[in-house]
């Protein structure tokens, strides 16, 4: 039946249905040997293909390194809406000798000034925080989308690059059948 599936992390790799192949048997609850068609062997190479091509793919991690960037400036753009707070502290140390002119008596004054400033602000409106809110929002719905084309593309050429091997396979068994 085409619900019944040989190799379940296939379909969850690739989000597609695989049903049996003519002459295969249910492989599920069965050792691993027990079940080692042809067939499955080559799905299970299509399997391994894609998990090494998704961890070693450059594109991939170059999109994937553009989409976590992407996915920032949505945070950066709210982080504008939000007030800021800005905390500040000083402290001077003061010396000071004071001579009076009628009697010539020096009296020296050594202290610490400190001070410290909390300031919180919040803008009612800027018409550019919320501009550059909403480019955060776009940016970051490109950075997915972007991201997504190039795992589907990934998807394309390992698919490409397993149908050329069994195109390959084909060619090889041909010439040996009409080499005979």
């Amino acid at each position: 039946s085409a619900d019944v599936f040989l190799f379940p992390s296939l379909s969850e790799t690739f989000g597609i249905v695989t049903p049996h192949l003519s002459g295969d048997v249910d492989c599920r609850g069965m050792d691993e040997t027990a079940c080692a068609s042809p067939e499955r062997m080559l799905l299970e190479l299509r399997g391994v293909a894609y998990r090494d091509a998704l961890a070693n793919d450059a594109a991939l991690a170059s999109a994937r390194a553009a989409y976590q960037a992407g996915q920032e400036k949505l945070p950066q753009g709210r982080a504008l809406l939000l007030p800021s707070l800005d905390l500040g502290a000083s402290t001077i140390w003061n010396e000071e000798e004071i001579q009076t002119r009628s009697n010539g008596i020096t009296t020296d004054y050594n202290y610490n000034s400190n001070g410290a400033k909390l300031t919180l602000m919040q803008p009612i409106y800027r018409r550019q925080n919320w501009a550059a809110y909403e480019q955060g929002k776009l940016q970051s719905a490109v950075a997915e989308i972007q991201y997504a084309a190039a795992q589907q593309g990934l998807i394309l050429n390992v698919a490409q690059a397993y149908f050329d091997v069994l195109l390959a396979q084909d060619n090889v068994t041909l010439a040996a059948t009409q080499k005979k």
